[in-house]
């Protein structure tokens, strides 16, 4: 929900159809699942230009945040740009005003998945060997060992495009603070509404590290499933 506005979400992983048996879980997790989500009540035919914050920032939740190397970055930043352009949009500088803006973030997540704590299970009804299946009714089971934990990361690379047309001229006490080639302006509010977001989410490194392969073919696969992102009088 941005400023008040529904979201349509639509997601690409597989398609179903009533003849086609459901895909496994190999099939599922074996590429970055994509996500796109739009505001269904803007004309993304009237935007024109756009530029790309050149810097992309590593979120973590466990540990401090910082930024992707040079040479991923620019491989992110080209195939958005790249993307945008065979849309019919053109790139410009900052300081031109451009109508869209197209930044990039990278989340990284630390997540665990623990089995039961060791014989919780033991004696429930319909488990499937108590003590008295063996011949021992009186027993009780133990181990010496816990069960065990799996700790994986997963990635998610975020885009969003926002609305700049909205906006007051950038205006900062830090002249070092704001978008390279754009002069402090007057103070004022505005609203900048993210006006489409794509996420690719996987359980992978190289979807945060390298991103040379899963984070750029999602990206790719975001425009792909975003149609409607088409500037007026050019063919999708």
């Amino acid at each position: 929900m941005v400023n008040g506005r529904r979201l349509v979400g639509a997601i690409v992983a597989v398609t179903l159809a009533a003849c086609v048996s459901r895909p496994n879980v190999t099939d599922l997790t074996s590429e970055p699942v994509v996500i796109t989500r739009f505001d269904p009540s803007i004309q993304f035919g009237s935007f024109d230009t756009f530029a790309v914050n050149p810097s992309i920032a590593v979120l973590h939740d466990v540990g401090d945040a910082g930024t992707l190397p040079p040479d991923t970055t620019a491989a992110v930043v080209d195939r958005m740009t790249s993307n945008m352009s065979a849309r019919g949009y053109r790139q410009v500088d900052f300081a031109e005003r451009p109508s869209l803006g197209l930044q990039a973030t990278v989340y990284m997540q630390i997540n665990t998945a623990t089995a039961t704590a060791t014989g919780t299970w033991w004696g429930v009804p319909g488990y499937a060997g108590p003590p008295g299946f063996w011949g021992f009714p009186g027993s009780s089971y133990f181990a010496s060992w816990t069960y065990p934990t799996n700790l994986y990361k997963s990635a998610t690379l975020i885009v969003e495009l926002v609305d700049l047309r909205d906006g007051s001229p950038f205006a900062s006490a830090d002249a070092s603070v704001g978008p390279p080639g754009v002069d402090a302006g007057d103070a004022g509010g505005g609203s900048l509404e993210v006006v489409w977001t794509a996420y690719g989410h996987g359980v992978a490194d190289e979807l945060l590290t390298s991103l040379e392969a899963a984070g750029l073919a999602a990206i790719d696969q975001a425009f792909l499933q975003s149609p409607y992102l088409q500037h007026r009088g050019t063919n999708e």
